[in-house]
């Protein structure tokens, strides 16, 4: 069975857009930084940079959403002054929206249910040949799920610990 996610338009929100990753803005991934302050700190400094003035950094402090005005400065695009002095049991969490690692990724792949792999099922043969190269895989012995620490999988050959004995259903569920 093969899924696919499929994306028919993605709309800019303005036409100074110059390409794709900046009309994924906010789609990423965000940056997220915890801090703890020293006890009368104010100044603090993100390891990533942003845009001030537009709403991209969101602060928590211990928990909670706080509002810029009212709470603390954009100082530069790296750092934010505190109104008021933290304390050092505070937790002050910054969330960069745009700017994280991981940005949206696509990944093509097929998912095979019910594959044998080829080989002898004999009481003797522990090696058997696959047709793909899997990226996932759960195997069943007479449709019992077995633990990753029974096999290996090294390319396209799957080595059990233990050969399976006559008769005994080798099926495998894929993702390729």
């Amino acid at each position: 069975m093969l899924q696919r996610i499929r994306t028919e338009q993605i709309y800019a929100t303005s036409n100074t857009y110059d390409d794709f990753s900046e009309q994924l803005y906010g789609m990423t991934i965000p940056f997220l930084q915890q801090v703890t302050p020293t006890n009368g700190q104010t100044l603090f400094t993100l390891n990533t940079a942003y845009e001030t003035g537009t709403g991209q950094l969101k602060v928590f402090l211990n928990g909670q959403l706080i509002e810029k005005d009212g709470w603390y400065t954009e100082t530069s695009s790296t750092e934010i002054t505190f109104l008021s002095p933290r304390y050092s049991d505070d937790v002050i969490i910054f969330r960069i929206e745009g700017v994280g690692g991981g940005a949206i990724t696509t990944d093509s792949h097929t998912h095979v249910a019910n594959y044998t792999p080829q080989g002898n099922v004999n009481g003797n043969n522990a090696v058997f040949q696959l047709s793909y190269y899997p990226k996932s895989v759960m195997l069943y012995l007479d449709g019992i799920r077995q633990s990753t620490s029974t096999y290996t999988i090294v390319g396209n050959v799957l080595t059990l610990d233990e050969a399976p004995v006559t008769g005994v259903s080798l099926l495998m569920d894929l993702i390729v």
